[in-house]
């Protein structure tokens, strides 16, 4: 058996406050006479709460559902995208049913996605990594941010310069070496490598 829509719910919701509304005034008009006030008031908080009870049990899905949102946008948001809300319960409204439903797909693609993106990460630092250029990449202060495989080659005998201020490094430099990437135009440069000459052709952008 389907269950009965939110607009069903909402709807069946104010017919039953309405009746119980009417029940009151017709409680009050007829016996107002020989109840007591306190009798009377009674009555209506009884009703109050009944009616209360009945919302909150009508409109129970609706609200799980929203903690349930709120707590995976807040995932989502920080790049989280790894929950996911479980499926639809027997008895859920279909609109709120059809909304979990979207929201699966919304995260599997948005997964899909993140691992399309590093996949994609991991295959161009390999590139990066193991092509023959040497690649630096500096922050405006001379800090080193990246250097590739020729590079830590090149500058460092293959230690690492992550964080390695660029200046201190071209200080140990040869000296055509250092002049060269202290100048941002593109040029040839001639550098003595283990007793022979070498040219290297140098090229800086700014990004």
């Amino acid at each position: 058996m389907r269950s009965p829509g939110l607009h069903t719910r909402l709807s069946l919701l104010l017919v039953l406050a309405a009746l119980l509304g009417g029940l009151a005034h017709a409680a009050l008009s007829s016996w107002a006479g020989s109840w007591s006030t306190a009798t009377l008031l009674v009555g209506l908080a009884l009703l109050l709460l009944a009616l209360f009870g009945l919302a909150g049990l009508m409109l129970a899905p609706l609200r799980r559902l929203l903690h349930a949102l709120e707590g995976s946008v807040l995932s989502y948001r920080d790049g989280d995208f790894s929950m996911s809300l479980a499926a639809p319960s027997r008895g859920q409204p279909p609109e709120l049913a059809e909304l979990l439903r979207l929201h699966s797909e919304l995260g599997l693609a948005l997964r899909e996605q993140r691992q399309q993106l590093a996949q994609r990460e991991l295959l161009l630092d390999s590139v990066v990594q193991n092509t023959p250029v040497a690649m630096l990449l500096c922050q405006a202060q001379g800090q080193i941010s990246y250097a590739n495989i020729a590079a830590r080659q090149m500058l460092a005998k293959g230690r690492s310069l992550a964080g390695a201020d660029l200046n201190a490094l071209l200080a140990e430099a040869p000296e055509a070496l250092a002049a060269a990437l202290q100048n941002p135009q593109d040029q040839l440069v001639s550098v003595q490598e283990n007793g022979q000459e070498e040219q290297f052709h140098i090229s800086q952008r700014s990004l």
